[in-house]
């Protein structure tokens, strides 16, 4: 059996590094793990050789590779470094074959230069002029690989006929090329205009060469997925489309080609009529419709979020074997839901428009008007900021997580792990409560490891001021009246729990309704879905306080404060002539929502923010005390404030949304949470809110952290509501409020009796 050349290569590279693998047979055995085990644990780059797979013939290519990139002395024991071998047939013009040689090392180094990335496998270059020539020669160049005889004929035939000047395919191994022009000495435009071709082309046959190197697709093996079995590579659309924009970006930088603009592109594909499900579904692309559709897909993506980004998918894609999970890793979008808005694209500009600039700009409340991509912001933005959040912070606390490239990769997620492996106690519970880290998760883990570890704290995108929307007619000067006071209420919610927000709301300010219902329709910074009817409906809300500061109302938007206040008012604010104090208070409440929205909730970029928790009550109990700026401790406010009359609203009928406006809810909610903080402690509330999001079920997580049912607290606190020496013996702790038998009965305690045999010791506690 022949050697494998990566398994050599890794044994050489580990002898040159000093670790004795054994012979350099190709074999893995015992000697070799241990010597790459020891080569892991003992040196520098241990962090990202732990991120690989374990060592197989499979990934032995990798390992290969990435020892290369870490330790220059191994570079040159890859099969690459040896330079492709050239297989042409006899009499084939040695000119044409140095061409070959010297195109493939210029788009190699191109590369290197512009991904980052290098070949470790050897490649076989197989060329010729004819198709009789083409297959026997490549008969010969893989007789020991996996082409067989019929599709040796069908490559000749197919490259040879070629109607461009040059045809070309890929196998695992081979890149196949097939030209029928002979130059004449002296004919320099006509050669000039070749070569141009041949590397235009060696770069399309590069990139399917690295796909199939970083997808791990070098060996012979097939993924199945329940009953159907699916290459490596796939989906076709997605591998063809690559090495097109590819190929295209690598004429323009080296030879000073103008890119196909986004407008032909999308006629190409509209008239193909094929979609990118039938693409993927026939598992090839060979016809010209077929490219064009390809192209236009992945030139939408790579002009959406950079070119980079093609490498990613492939690195993760090997990471991962899933197609699906690649894609929405580093896209931030579900691969099928980018497939079923394509024919959107393909057919209406403006939706392409608005795919690619991540914004609602015709009013519809949608991202190319598809109800799959209706979210707030560019969430995927957001949320690769956030994985870049996350790795920043591992980094700086002097752990590996790779380039902070917003792709949770094996290497993130390895220096995660030993992060929380060596939190603590109470610490280590916290994280434990937190899903695994992805880039819906990751707005958790970045605001969680910023209050465990002070120095990780100012990598939170939320550091930065928020951005501020004002109508058309507002002075700027308002602006920086509203980044101050918000501010100022983030360091003050800051100082009650110890958390900071990961993200910042973006606070949008108008002056009257008309102007604040277009501005929701447009939506800032994304689409929110609302109709103008509902738009409208929230910004008459926002604006019935009129120059009532203190009556501004809770109507919540995920992601945003919104503000509404006359033209005089703005004025006086402005001119320190009005006091901010009732906006600063009405900031840091809609500041505290968004905080307890990041908290509570799962996916806070996919919600109805804060208006999509329960309780209510206990949201807006929270929130209050957050925005006081002080933890909700009975003896930290008068309880008889907190008892006023405030509507007489049962705390039961709180439990739905939030009212827009508080009358009758907000000292009944603070009360409440008062109570449980000072009895249960103030830790408990954030458990509570970290257990909502963990577990999906608010009453459980009630019942868990407060041991009692959330219908039993409602029903004691009709009592405590009402009484101010029973508010303050219950907020004492347990034994020191008498229970009323049905009281006892509501939250689940035995009978006074049965506590009073225990307390003497006549009953066994059970």
């Amino acid at each position: 059996m022949a050697q494998d050349p990566h398994v050599v290569c890794v044994q050489r590279q580990l002898d040159a590094l000093g670790f004795d693998p054994g012979p350099a047979d190709g074999a893995i055995g015992p000697q070799t793990r241990g010597a790459l085990g020891r080569l892991v644990s003992e040196t520098e780059a241990h962090e990202a050789l732990e991120a690989l797979p374990g060592l197989s013939a499979r990934a032995a290519l990798g390992w290969c590779r990435e020892i290369a990139r870490l330790y220059p002395e191994a570079r040159g024991l890859m099969p690459s470094s040896e330079g492709p071998q050239i297989w042409t047939p006899e009499g084939f013009d040695p000119m044409m074959r140095l061409e070959l040689q010297i195109a493939f090392d210029e788009v190699a180094r191109y590369f290197e230069e512009r991904f980052g990335v290098a070949l470790a496998s050897r490649v076989q270059l197989v060329a010729a002029n004819d198709p009789e020539s083409l297959g026997r020669i490549l008969r010969a160049a893989a007789s020991h690989q996996e082409v067989g005889a019929a599709e040796v004929r069908r490559t000749a035939e197919r490259n040879c006929r070629k109607s461009s000047r040059i045809g070309a395919s890929m196998y695992r191994h081979h890149m196949v090329f097939c030209w029928r022009e002979e130059f004449e000495a002296g004919n320099t435009a006509r050669f000039e205009d070749f070569r141009v071709w041949l590397r235009r082309v060696m770069a399309h046959e590069f990139t399917h060469h690295l796909q199939r190197e970083l997808a791990y697709d070098k060996v012979p093996q097939w993924v199945r997925r329940g009953q159907s079995v699916r290459p490596r590579m796939g989906p076709a659309w997605m591998a063809e489309g690559g090495a097109q924009v590819i190929e295209y970006r690598y004429i323009h930088d080296i030879h000073d080609s103008s890119l196909p603009r986004t407008k032909w592109l999308r006629l190409g594909a509209s008239r193909s009529g094929l979609t990118l499900d039938g693409i993927r579904r026939k598992g090839e692309v060979r016809e010209p419709n077929a490219y064009s559709t390809s192209f236009y897909a992945v030139h939408l993506l790579t002009e959406r979020f950079g070119e980079e980004t093609l490498i990613s998918y492939w690195r993760r894609l090997g990471e991962t074997d899933r197609w699906e999970t690649a894609f929405e890793d580093v896209f931030g979008i579900a691969m099928q839901d980018f497939e079923r808005i394509f024919p959107t694209l393909t057919a209406d500009p403006d939706a392409a428009q608005e795919f690619l600039a991540n914004r609602d700009l015709d009013g519809d409340g949608l991202i190319a008007g598809s109800a799959a991509m209706p979210a707030p912001g560019n969430m995927a933005a957001q949320r690769r900021a956030q994985v870049v959040c996350v790795q920043r912070q591992l980094a700086a606390l002097g752990l590996s997580p790779g380039a902070a490239d917003g792709v949770p990769g094996p290497r993130t997620r390895a220096a995660l792990a030993d992060f929380v492996q060596r939190q603590g106690g109470s610490g280590r519970a916290v994280f434990d409560l937190l899903p695994d880290l992805s880039p819906g998760s990751a707005v958790a883990w970045c605001r969680e490891i910023g209050a465990t570890a002070p120095e990780a704290a100012g990598f939170l995108p939320s550091q930065a001021p928020p951005e501020v929307v004002l109508a058309a007619e507002v002075p700027e000067a308002m602006g920086e009246v509203l980044r101050d006071l918000y501010g100022e209420a983030r360091d003050a919610a800051t100082g009650v729990y110890g958390l900071r927000a990961a993200t910042a709301p973006v606070v949008i300010y108008a002056q009257d309704a008309d102007a604040l219902t277009q501005m929701l329709r447009r939506d800032y910074p994304g689409a929110l879905g609302l109709s103008e009817n509902e738009a409208g409906l929230h910004a008459r809300s926002y604006c019935g306080a009129g120059a009532d500061i203190a009556r501004l109302a809770t109507d919540l938007l995920p992601g945003r404060i919104v503000l509404c206040l006359p033209e005089e008012v703005t004025a006086r604010l402005i001119s320190g002539a009005a006091s901010t104090e009732a906006l600063s208070r009405r900031i840091a409440y809609d500041h505290a929502h968004h905080l307890l929205a990041e908290i509570g909730l799962r996916d806070p970029l996919t919600s109805d923010g804060a208006a999509g928790l329960r309780p209510a009550w206990m949201v807006i109990g929270t929130a209050r005390g957050l925005a006081r700026g002080r933890p909700s401790e009975s003896g930290a406010l008068p309880l008889t404030e907190l008892q006023r009359d405030d509507g007489a609203m049962p705390l039961a009928q709180l439990r739905g949304r939030i009212p827009a406006r508080l009358t009758g809810a907000a000292a009944t909610s603070e009360l409440a949470v008062v109570l449980l903080s000072a009895r249960y402690g103030e830790a408990r509330l954030t458990e509570f809110w970290r257990r909502v999001a963990a577990q999906g079920d608010w009453k459980s997580a009630f019942e868990t952290v407060y041991g009692q049912s959330v219908t039993g607290f409602e029903g004691v606190f009709e009592t405590l509501r009402r009484d101010e020496t029973a508010a303050r013996a219950y907020a004492t702790g347990q034994g020191a409020y008498p229970y009323t038998p049905e009281e006892r009965a509501l939250l689940g305690l035995p009978p006074a009796e049965v506590e009073e045999a225990r307390a003497g010791g006549k009953v066994g506690i059970p």
